[in-house]
């Protein structure tokens, strides 16, 4: 089988073939439908539509809408995201109750204390037909065109009968392979497919009758291509053959031409069927000479894409240069301010240091008074010394200022928030002072003592 799908077709929410509906969760209308845009109510073939007149699994197939409600409330009580990011291949039923195929995303939405399911669906542009079965062969329900293409004389075929009773060969198909069969003089291509579905199994019978389709079959591409490629936009032919590579253009056509024989060889002997079988493997002997143009424009197109994100990357690189050397700036810059601030702490300290060391000193002479021990002409030195110090850092705490201002505390050097006691011969006062003019005030008081 030739696998080229590179990337799943998104749902765009304006795209031209989007469908949308708004599912209501609230308590007195949880599961009705509350707004569709008109390309969804031609789409589900809706002759009229008013507000919250269908619920949801009124255009679910049944069996499977008897506890469809149960799951969607589950699923918003209990979801861990809001938002079903990969389209999802999803059966429904029109309003007359045939089978339809398309893609689904869905996201949870909320507007004030209300709360929907926004739904967005993208038909198939395929004319494929799709038949549900039970897990004994019942059918179940069906596409529109599958009846005309079934019927034979009286036989109809219908819900409830079996699909045995029009395919007999149906239970020695294998599945993920094609069928090919002559019915009513038509072409028709088989896939059985099963897929599991919460607890149970969707037995699902597609049919091909489009001769693109058939021919894309025929080629080998895998029935995951042909089915991705009937979203998207673009003729699915065309999509097909610009994604295909040249070396799948060799595909076993022995291998592929022995299935097809197998499978016709005394199917029908009617010379319309002959004729078709015949016209048919005429078209798959011809060759196209357009492939080798269209492979050497997709390689043009990959290079100049290449070349753009490489622009892009060059540019992103150039951004991360500058932020990065911004980012050594800045860091620089911090570590010289804390360094700087480091600075302004040891002049605190040192502040500190004298003031102790003055205190100590007159407590020592103010001893050495009371025993006659003073040494007068050390202690002047000490004195003179220290004062020297004292100016020289008070000075020093303005020159600091403007390196620790960010520091709630540094107010103290510029605000009089510092309370001091004065006593006067009258009676002590209380006054107010700055770290700057507290310094000046013991300078003078140590000079006077």
């Amino acid at each position: 089988m030739i696998n080229v799908i590179k990337d799943y077709y998104k749902i765009d929410i304006f795209g031209p073939s989007t469908c949308a509906l708004l599912i209501s969760l609230n308590k007195n209308t949880f599961g009705y439908i509350t707004s569709m845009n008109e390309k969804m109510i031609h789409y589900l073939k809706v002759p009229t539509y008013r507000n919250a007149e269908y619920k949801f699994i009124d255009f679910i197939p049944w069996p499977y809408n008897n506890y469809h409600l149960e799951y969607l409330r589950k699923f918003y009580n209990s979801c861990s995201t809001t938002f079903i990011p990969l389209p999802e291949k999803l059966f429904m039923q029109d309003y007359q109750g045939y089978l339809i195929e398309c893609k689904m995303t869905a996201t949870v939405t909320t507007s004030s204390d209300d709360a929907y399911v926004l739904l967005l669906l993208l038909p198939t542009k395929s004319s494929r037909q799709t038949v549900l079965l039970s897990e004994n062969g019942i059918i179940l329900t069906f596409s529109q065109m599958v009846p005309k293409l079934f019927n034979t004389g009286n036989k109809k075929i219908a819900k409830g009968e079996l699909i045995t009773d029009f395919l007999p060969q149906f239970w020695g198909w294998s599945t993920h392979e094609p069928h090919f069969l002559i019915f009513n003089g038509r072409m028709l291509v088989f896939y059985y497919n099963q897929v599991n579905f919460m607890s149970s199994t969707l037995h699902i019978l597609t049919i091909f009758h489009d001769s693109e389709e058939i021919e894309l079959i025929r080629k080998g591409y895998s029935f995951e291509n042909i089915i991705e490629y009937s979203y998207r936009e673009n003729d699915i032919l065309k999509e097909l053959e610009l994604e295909k590579e040249k070396d799948y253009l060799k595909v076993d056509l022995k291998n592929t031409r022995a299935n097809f024989d197998n499978e016709y060889n005394g199917s029908s002997s009617s010379s319309s069927s002959r004729m078709l079988l015949s016209s048919q493997r005429l078209i798959w002997n011809s060759a196209s000479s357009a492939n080798g143009k269209k492979m050497s424009k997709k390689f043009a197109k990959n290079s100049e894409k290449t070349l753009k994100i490489f622009k892009y990357v060059l540019i992103i690189s150039i951004i991360a240069i500058i932020l990065t050397y911004v980012a050594i700036i800045i860091l620089v810059y911090l570590t010289v301010s804390h360094e700087v601030s480091l600075k302004t702490i040891k002049h605190l300290g040192d502040i500190l240091f004298e003031i102790s060391s003055y205190c100590t000193l007159v407590r020592t002479i103010d001893a050495g008074v009371a025993d006659n021990l003073y040494n007068l002409s050390r202690d002047l030195s000490l004195f003179s010394q220290g004062i020297n110090n004292l100016v020289h850092l008070k000075d020093s705490l303005l020159d600091d200022y403007d390196q620790w201002s960010y520091c709630s505390s540094s107010k103290i050097v510029i605000e009089e928030t510092i309370p001091a006691w004065y006593f006067n011969a009258r009676q002590p006062y209380l006054k107010t002072l700055n770290l700057y003019n507290m310094i000046d005030e013991f300078i003078s008081h140590v000079i006077f003592i």
